[in-house]
């Protein structure tokens, strides 16, 4: 008996009736896989440079304030302060931006009872924060964003919330503080409106 070949064991059941074998490059599959991986890498690299480009397109339901005008509308309104520290890189800034601030339900509640403040860090983008900005985060000693710091501008700090940890977690903190400043001024609060 003849020695075995690659067409005898390929050639099916032995009687001449299989098709032949299929000869051809199998190197075509790994540079389609190639390609594609490629392309993918590029897309992918593209849309993080468009990301980091362009701020988040989510907009807030909240009318922050000016860093200069929180302590002077604070004391007219009755209201503390809220400021929100972060920054455009922070990525928990953003979901807490997308899930408390772009939340209308969440902002009416938060309008109501503060003053609010985004205080956003630059150093990473210009080197630097503005003298007004850096006065803030050397006041109430931020380390890490987001960080929201809620504040009596008579008193001083009511609480602070470090990190994202949701956005109950975050609306149970800012009501708590609200509690605390009405209760140290002998107010209440109901609706929104503040009765002494």
């Amino acid at each position: 008996m003849p020695p075995a070949t690659a067409e005898m064991i390929f050639d099916g059941p032995g009687d001449g009736t299989s098709p032949p074998p299929k000869h051809g490059s199998t190197r075509a599959l790994p540079r389609l896989l190639l390609v594609l991986a490629a392309a993918f890498l590029a897309a992918r690299v593209g849309t993080g440079m468009m990301e980091q480009s362009h701020p988040s397109l989510v907009k807030d339901s909240i009318a922050w304030r000016d860093i200069g005008d929180a302590e002077t509308l604070a004391r007219q309104t009755g209201k503390p302060i809220l400021y929100e520290f972060g920054a455009e890189w922070c990525g928990p800034c953003k979901v807490l931006q997308g899930e408390v601030f772009a939340d209308p339900r969440h902002a009416g509640t938060i309008e109501s009872s503060f003053i609010p403040v985004r205080v956003t860090d630059r150093r990473r983008e210009d080197g630097h924060n503005a003298l007004d900005v850096q006065a803030l985060q050397d006041r109430y000693h931020i380390e890490s964003f987001p960080t929201i710091v809620m504040v009596d501008p008579d008193t001083g700090e009511l609480g602070r919330l470090e990190g994202y940890p949701g956005a109950a977690v975050v609306m149970k903190t800012l009501g708590e503080a609200a509690s605390k400043y009405d209760l140290k001024k002998g107010q209440f609060r109901t609706g929104g409106i503040i009765i002494k």
